[in-house]
């Protein structure tokens, strides 16, 4: 996601007239804080019940209804022809080549050596991308805050709530750090998430760091209350959720069913990036009808708030998906779902980030 700076609000973005928040309070919460409860709600109570039968099945579910069609969203907002010019070459050059070499790697990899690596690696970028979407969304926060209170001090003074943010969201990387390898099965396909195995004792400097940024964050919240500087809501709330996603994740399932552990808080993470990328897309194809420019089909579909069928072409993107993994060898397959994902992840680097695209600001209510 992108760093963004001061500016003012633009009137194509959908209920910018709500100052602070993104998108509008009740939007941003909707989307970005209380999505949350869905895969809670659709995950959980099954696996109670039925146990681990039941995370095969759900992890299904979480592929074929969230994780897949999450990933168009991505071509969605650089496919059309209405949008292909707002981008650098770099976000389809860059990306097609990085994706490519790790596509070709997969055989490679399996024939002669270093499959395990290989997959962590993925992983872990992955992981990596998830936290990166949190913390972008706080640095737009930070953005608006400053644009519509006036007070461009809350660059400085969240930094330690920044970096509290960014140790607690890596803090599951380092939990799963400790244990031993943990052998993945997915379908036909047997992998080994390699783990270095540490002892607890080295999390203690970690643990430290987040306490001593904590008390920083509540020190600068006190003091600015006192200067009856507004509480950033949408900050805290957004914080909150996103630690409780990896919380429930890896609290409340155990290793042996670490399928349903990535479904729950990637889940929450491809709602949030579907609340973001809709109403994003919203407000760039309401800014292009008042420009003039012709629009695509699916910027017709934003700009008319068709959200059915706007998704409905996402849940389309997924059938193919599955359909064409189904009918393919599996390292095919597997070299197939190591390019959808890990393109996903690259492009997200240049999309989000106003050098590649200079128009970002405008259609997010910032300059």
């Amino acid at each position: 996601m992108a760093t963004l700076q001061l500016t003012q609000a633009s009137s194509t973005t959908p209920d910018s007239a709500s100052g602070y928040w993104i998108f509008g309070r009740r939007t941003d919460l909707g989307w970005f804080v209380l999505s949350l409860a869905v895969p809670l709600l659709l995950y959980l109570p099954i696996y109670w019940l039925v146990g681990s039968a039941s995370v095969w099945p759900l992890y299904l579910v979480y592929v074929a209804c969230f994780a897949t069609p999450h990933l168009w969203l991505t071509w969605a907002v650089t496919l059309p022809q209405s949008a292909r010019g707002l981008y650098t070459w770099q976000t389809f050059g860059i990306s097609f080549a990085v994706t490519g070499a790790m596509m070709a790697a997969v055989p490679l990899t399996q024939a002669f050596g270093g499959w395990d690596l290989f997959f962590t690696a993925v992983t872990m970028y992955g992981v990596y991308h998830i936290f990166k979407q949190h913390l972008g969304i706080l640095k737009i926060y930070d953005a608006k805050y400053a644009q519509v209170h006036g007070d461009a001090s809350v660059f400085r003074d969240l930094l330690p709530f920044h970096r509290l943010c960014t140790l607690t969201f890596a803090l599951p990387v380092f939990y799963v750090w400790q244990m031993p390898p943990i052998e993945v099965v997915v379908g036909i396909q047997t992998f080994t998430l390699l783990t270095p195995q540490m002892p607890s004792w080295l999390l203690l400097p970690y643990l430290a760091a987040m306490g001593v940024f904590l008390a920083q964050t509540v020190h600068v919240l006190l003091r600015r209350h006192q200067e009856q500087k507004p509480f950033p809501q949408g900050h805290v709330a957004l914080a909150l959720a996103a630690a409780v996603s990896y919380g429930v994740a890896f609290g409340l399932v155990p290793t042996k069913d670490y399928l349903l552990t990535l479904a729950i808080f990637i889940t929450y993470h491809d709602l949030q990036y579907w609340g973001f990328v809709w109403n994003f897309h919203r407000g760039r194809s309401g800014a292009f009808a008042a420009a003039g420019r012709p629009l695509a089909f699916l910027d017709r579909l934003a700009r008319d708030n068709r959200v059915w069928s706007y998704f409905g072409v996402a849940f389309l993107y997924s059938v193919v998906v599955i359909l064409t993994l189904a009918v393919s060898p599996p390292t095919v397959a597997i070299a197939l779902v190591v390019f959808y994902n890990v393109i996903h992840y690259v492009m997200d680097g240049y999309v989000w980030k106003r050098k590649h695209n200079p128009s970002l600001s405008e259609h997010l209510g910032l300059r």
